[in-house]
């Protein structure tokens, strides 16, 4: 695009452009169907997480002979981006652009559409990740994988260790066997009790190192050369700075 600033100079710019070229007509009454426009939502999502900016559809420009509608989308806006978007920040170089829309589209489409909502907001964190400080960026990164393992967890049955009506029969027992427990039936462990309660529930849910691990080895994911995520030998993982900063820590530069 060209436009001139108010010294009189040309300042040329340019902008990212898509052709299509449907089978069917997009419009119906100068309108765009839903189904259109979940498509080409999904589209923009994936080209969106490549770039690592967010692009999404506003609203769109028809004319014919008869009639010319400019429409707006009322529940879509873009936030202001702090940072220039460069080729340097993409995830997918420009080169590898088509190919990767074009593979990572069809699996995308596949899912369901409970599954793809899962898929876009982790994209959408990686996305609003470029445009933060550091603390805010980290953890809207580890947002991304979190939302990624619920996503695999879902998938393969590793939410919970035990159904529900099981784990209420477990759970029970467990609470009369503390209960009863010679330790912390003294004095001063007794108000401890219900501390202790509080946290049984989560013995059920599945630990998040293993789950991790697991879509790992499932994905084929070799991350040996990367911060580690669960353990690390040589001082905090991911997940431990993940926790502090979650639970208000300050960390030093």
């Amino acid at each position: 695009s060209y436009q001139s600033n108010t010294n009189g100079d040309d300042i040329i710019s340019t902008e990212i452009e898509a052709v299509a070229n449907p089978k069917k007509n997009l419009f119906k009454e100068h309108q765009i169907g839903a189904a259109t426009l979940h498509c080409l939502d999904d589209f923009l999502n994936l080209a969106s997480l490549a770039t690592r900016h967010r692009s999404v559809c506003i609203g769109w420009n028809f004319y014919n002979a008869k009639r010319h509608v400019l429409f707006y989308r009322r529940n879509v806006s873009i936030p202001t981006n702090k940072k220039t978007h460069n080729d340097l920040n993409v995830l997918i170089p420009r080169s590898y652009f088509a190919e990767f829309v074009n593979e990572a589209y069809k699996k995308f489409i596949k899912f369901d559409s409970c599954d793809r909502k899962l898929i876009f907001q982790s994209m959408q964190y990686v996305v609003s990740s470029v445009s933060s400080t550091t603390e805010t960026s980290f953890r809207s990164l580890f947002s991304a994988l979190e939302t990624l393992m619920l996503f695999f967890r879902k998938n393969n049955n590793l939410e919970t260790l035990l159904p529900s009506k099981d784990w209420k029969i477990f759970e029970k027992e467990l609470k009369n066997w503390i209960k009863n427990y010679n330790l912390l039936s003294e004095n001063s462990y007794e108000e401890k009790k219900p501390l202790i309660y509080a946290k049984i529930s989560e013995l059920n849910r599945i630990s998040f190192s293993y789950v991790f691990d697991k879509l790992c080895k499932t994905y084929k994911i070799n991350l040996t050369d990367l911060w580690p995520v669960t353990e690390n030998d040589k001082g905090l993982s991911l997940t431990q700075i993940r926790n502090k900063l979650v639970h208000g820590e300050y960390f030093t530069p």
